[in-house]
């Protein structure tokens, strides 16, 4: 298949513009400040982003924000991710270190200035995109 019959945006164009939102939220990309483990991470999360970006997904607002529109969810709503702040961290209080999927439902919530309700209702494929951008921020 044609790399361009199936991405609506070159590979280059959109590493251009992952690299634009993580200049501009202050995300860390070099790797040699990562350990192993993280650095692994980081790569797996960049690429679902830039593959998203590429389908044309998710975009960088002119504020450096990253905006995705769900593909497979019945909700196609746009969702803007902010910079986090300290609240964000902090709008895991009262959920358990057991519940992970509901702490990261809160940090999305927040980061989105949404409700978490709105992230359980994703189809997983539009979830994992979602969980792959708040997951650069927490490197």
């Amino acid at each position: 298949m044609n790399d361009m019959s199936y991405y609506k945006i070159s590979l280059e164009v959109a590493e251009a513009d992952f690299n634009r939102f993580c200049e501009s939220m202050a995300v860390e990309t070099d790797l040699d400040n990562m350990e192993k483990d993280t650095q692994k991470a980081f790569l797996e999360n960049k690429c679902i982003v830039i593959k998203a970006m590429r389908l044309k997904s998710l975009a960088v607002n002119e504020s450096g924000e990253l905006e995705f529109t769900p593909v497979r969810s019945d909700n196609k709503a746009k969702i803007t991710f902010h910079e986090p702040t300290g609240a964000t961290l902090m709008a895991t209080d009262g959920a358990s270190k057991n519940e992970s999927m509901k702490r990261m439902n809160k940090v999305l919530a927040d980061v989105t200035q949404t409700n978490e309700k709105r992230f359980s209702l994703l189809k997983l494929s539009d979830y994992r995109v979602c969980l792959a951008v708040i997951s650069l921020f927490l490197v």
